[in-house]
């Protein structure tokens, strides 16, 4: 007697799972008020020593050049230091010192600034010191430069810092030009040394130490390094691949900054998939490169597309480099791979005015072995008019042929309604078919949002400024129109105050800008700044105007004078009130009587006072600054600094944010690109502080922007908790939240899951965002990224790990058992898994270990099953069969 088949099915779906990559995910901690210039390394620019120190305003935002010292750790005004900075440009270095010294006066000190000319951190007979001196009015005399002496010749003098000045001594004058000016009464002056007699090109890592001294009476400072580090690796790249091949990318790592640097280098497929990097011109295996300032190497990163890839999978490959001591200084390039017969790369994105057409670029590819006649349909989903023509977009086409593996450009051209409301969101996507064989074919999308021929965001900012300081807001302009064109700059004061409009640097001074078609746009910087003397309350709004005729766009940034600000770099730049646990906060209060006395009081978010600073005179222009280090455990909340007066009155108080040193180190979203594909939403939650983080709570929300705004809310559509696609107001409110999570101090936390994608409206482009909070409901970090999917359709996939069980002769009553049957079920819904028996189950009296099983929550389920057979004495000699069916029906 033998036996028994087995045979399984899927009903409402198909099989072969496929989990496809969506888009590279995005790092971004939200923050207050953040510091408009937040990552810059180091500023370099050409200041006009004229004794007006408005051109410092840049250099005062970044901490590479500037050093905050406290004031009163000097025995006199006079010598107390309290800001000290450097720049350079192609000719000159730049120094710059402010001193508590409330005016002038017979006694002047004298300023020394060591000059570490290599970097190395360490004063040789090869560097140099610059000695200023005031007159005894106290405003700039004169500068000499002198050879360094140092006391240890054989290994160099170390740079004490703060400590006190070098142990060496002046040695022999060397010829420069220096010139210099100081504000009246001395507070502050800036000067300048010629590179020429220093013997060092331009954007030399110079090390500084600033020394003052007058008789007994000396004060110095920590080091100031005009040290950059910054890496760049370019290009981004999109290919198509067969399964089964590698596919080679390409890339240059150049080294942006002046010192020799190394850098580490990875690549992460979000598949998985295998990738190695090597040396383009030795194909020798790299983990690392070494690269002296300004140098660059290729580098050639090799991706292994498995052979079980199906088509239709993108994959999105991140090549990072990443300084090996320094790892703020990183930067990646991504590579999007398309496995499919008919590839059409890469997905577009711009913006237009209604009324007028867009034109988007597309390659399309015969990604197999035969010449194939591609037939090519446009649609939108917002039913926009869309047409494909040729590469030149001069004639209209319906199909292209192309060899084996070979390319073409089409053109496709969308056209915006007039009566487009702004802020819509249209996806057309582009599908190619391969003629007279169906399945062999491939999608694209172009993304096109409704916007304003000419835009400025955001179109109104705020923040409090001192008299006499200058205060930065950033706008980005965008050109939504199918021509390049040049837009007018200018800026106005309500008060007649004196503004400049920069480039992205925040340097250049520019008035116009040539921005290209099609959505377009750069940065620019207003600068405003506040005159001295300017009474606290006083409110200016400056308004920006961009013009392209005949379309203007403007933007009002509204500045109030404030006797006491927060900063988060010692140069009093840019104000800042959003913090972080061990961050150090800086004080100034503005606007006082020269040579008042004040005190800083500083409160964390219960109230309690953790410190008030002695007296401090204000300086001459009636500046008084102070700072405060956050402890790595002390509260976060709502903190304040107070100004008070000798008699303990209140002259204003400022409140400032101070956060957990945690953030969402990695968001990602893979799958979603085809119709049996899920979500599947990595995040990992990093805990950099020494705060344990408790029972948080982590909150995610798949949406679409429909107003093209960049925030969830009114007139959006968000895939809620339960699956369904809900407008904002409505339902859950949020995809996923996970309670409980705790992260350790210094550790952190991967949690994934996945969702739905039936319920999503459109192929389009979506938002995910993430939201940490802590058990007090405090914001921890946010983050955010954007992908690209489509609407899903239930899938399911069982696989039987035997399809038949032969029992071979058996004897009537005798058990004779198959057991650990894998049953394989994979689906993206809720599932009921049905078994039944049939055929001549009684006669070999057959059964099984599992049953049917109902409700089973969507996802990977492994069961394993056992079959008996028991045949009774009475079942007549021969062969008989039976099968055990297991159908999988989605609920």
């Amino acid at each position: 007697m033998r036996s028994t088949a087995l045979q399984g099915r899927s009903r409402n779906g198909r099989g072969g799972a496929r989990r496809r990559f969506a888009v590279l995910a995005v790092l971004l901690a939200a923050m207050l008020l953040a510091p408009t210039f937040p990552t810059v390394a180091l500023v370099s620019t050409t200041i006009t020593i004229d004794g007006a120190f408005a051109d410092w305003a840049r250099v005062f935002e970044d901490p590479a050049n500037c050093v905050y010292d406290a004031t009163g750790d000097s025995s006199s005004s006079n010598t107390d230091l309290t800001v000290v900075a450097a720049t350079y440009d192609g000719a000159y270095l730049y120094h710059y010192v402010r001193r508590a010294a409330t005016g002038g006066g017979a006694a002047a000190p004298d300023y020394t600034v060591y000059l570490d000319l290599d970097g190395d951190g360490r004063l040789e007979s090869t560097d140099m010191a610059v000695v200023y001196k005031l007159t005894g009015g106290n405003t700039f005399s004169s500068g000499t430069l002198y050879r360094y002496a140092p006391a240890d010749a054989a290994n160099g003098d170390p740079m004490p810092g703060d400590a006190g000045k070098p142990a060496g001594s002046l040695g022999a004058q060397v010829a420069a030009a220096i010139s210099g000016a100081g504000a009246p009464g001395g507070v502050e002056i800036e000067a300048r040394v010629p590179l020429s007699a220093l013997g060092v090109p331009p954007d030399t890592p110079i090390r500084m130490q600033f020394y003052s001294s007058l008789g007994s009476a000396w004060d110095s400072t920590d080091v100031v390094a005009l040290q950059r580090y910054g890496v760049s690796v370019e290009p981004d790249r999109a290919s198509g691949a067969s399964a089964d091949t590698t596919v080679t990318y390409v890339h240059t790592v150049r080294n942006l900054g002046n010192t020799l640097s190394t850098f580490v280098l990875s690549a992460s497929s979000s598949k998985k998939w295998t990738a190695t990097i090597t040396l383009a011109a030795t194909g020798a295996q790299v983990t690392t490169v070494t690269l002296a300032p300004g140098a660059s190497v290729d580098i050639a990163v090799l991706l292994k597309v498995p052979a079980n890839a199906p088509d239709g999978t993108r994959d999105t490959l991140t090549v990072t480099a990443t300084h090996r001591d320094v790892p703020s200084a990183t930067d990646p390039a991504v590579d999007i791979t398309t496995v499919g017969p008919v590839i059409i790369i890469p997905d577009q994105y711009g913006s237009m005015a209604p009324g007028q057409t867009i034109t988007y670029r597309n390659t399309v590819t015969n990604n197999t072995e035969e010449t194939r006649t591609i037939a090519l349909t446009a649609t939108s989903d917002k039913g926009w008019p869309a047409e494909i023509r040729d590469a030149a977009a001069a004639s209209v086409i319906t199909s292209v042929t192309l060899a084996p593996r070979a390319s073409t450009t089409i053109s496709v051209l969308v056209q915006v309604p007039s009566g487009a409301t702004l802020g819509t969101v249209n996806v057309t996507t582009i599908q190619g078919q391969v003629v007279g064989a169906p399945n062999l074919k491939g999608k694209g999308y172009d993304t096109t949002t409704a916007r304003a021929a000419l835009s400025v965001t955001p179109a109104a900012a705020s923040a409090p400024a001192g008299a006499g300081s200058s205060v930065s807001y950033r706008h980005t302009v965008v050109n939504s129109w199918p021509t390049t064109r040049t837009v007018t700059l200018s800026a106005v004061s309500s008060r007649g105050w004196t503004v400049q409009v920069l480039a992205a640097d925040g340097i250049t001074p520019i008035t116009t800008l040539t921005l290209g078609p099609n959505g377009a746009g750069a940065e620019v910087v207003v600068r405003v700044r506040v005159p001295a003397g300017t009474a606290s309350g006083t409110i200016d709004d400056t308004t920006l105007t961009c013009t392209a005729n005949p379309h203007t766009a403007t933007a009002v940034d509204r500045t109030t004078v404030s006797s006491l600000a927060t900063y988060g770099v010692g140069g009093f730049g840019s104000p800042q009130d959003t913090f972080q646990l061990g961050d150090i906060v800086y004080s100034r209060g503005m606007g006082l009587t020269a040579g008042t006395q004040v005190r800083f009081r500083w409160a964390d978010p219960n109230g309690t006072v953790v410190r008030t600073s002695n007296l401090i005179n204000a300086d001459s222009t009636g500046v008084a600054q102070d700072a405060y280090t956050i402890g790595t455990t002390a509260p976060v909340g709502t903190w304040t600094v107070t100004l008070l007066n000798s008699s303990g009155g209140v002259i204003a108080t400022v409140p400032f944010y101070v956060g957990y040193r945690a953030r969402i180190s990695a968001l990602t979203v893979t799958g979603g690109d085809a119709v049996e594909s899920t979500l599947t939403v990595s995040t990992t939650f990093a805990n950099e502080g020494a705060v344990a983080l408790a029972n948080t709570t982590a909150r995610w929300v798949v949406w679409r922007d429909e107003n093209s705004d960049g925030v969830f809310g009114p007139g959006d559509g968000y895939l809620a908790s339960d699956g369904s696609w809900q407008t904002y107001g409505t339902g859950s409110g949020y995809t996923r939240e996970s309670a409980g999570l705790s992260v350790g101090s210094g550790a952190q936390v991967t949690l994934v899951w996945t969702a739905p994608t039936m319920s999503l409206p459109v192929a389009s482009e979506y938002r995910l965002s993430a939201i940490w909070t802590a058990s007090s409901g405090l914001t921890i970090a946010r983050a955010e990224t954007v992908f690209t999917a489509v609407p899903g359709v239930p899938w399911l996939e069982l696989t039987l790990s035997e399809t038949q069980v032969d029992f071979g002769d058996v004897v009537p009553g005798v058990v004779y058992e198959r057991p650990n049957l894998g049953v394989l079920v994979r689906a993206n819904v809720t599932f009921d898994l049905i078994k039944s028996i049939s055929g001549a189950a009684s006669a070999l009296g057959l059964t099984t270990q599992l049953g049917s099983l109902f409700s089973q929550a969507s996802g990977e389920r492994a069961y394993v099953d056992a079959i008996r057979i028991d045949v009774p004495w009475d079942t007549d000699p021969g062969t008989y069969s039976a099968y055990v069916v297991y159908t999988v029906i989605a609920r």
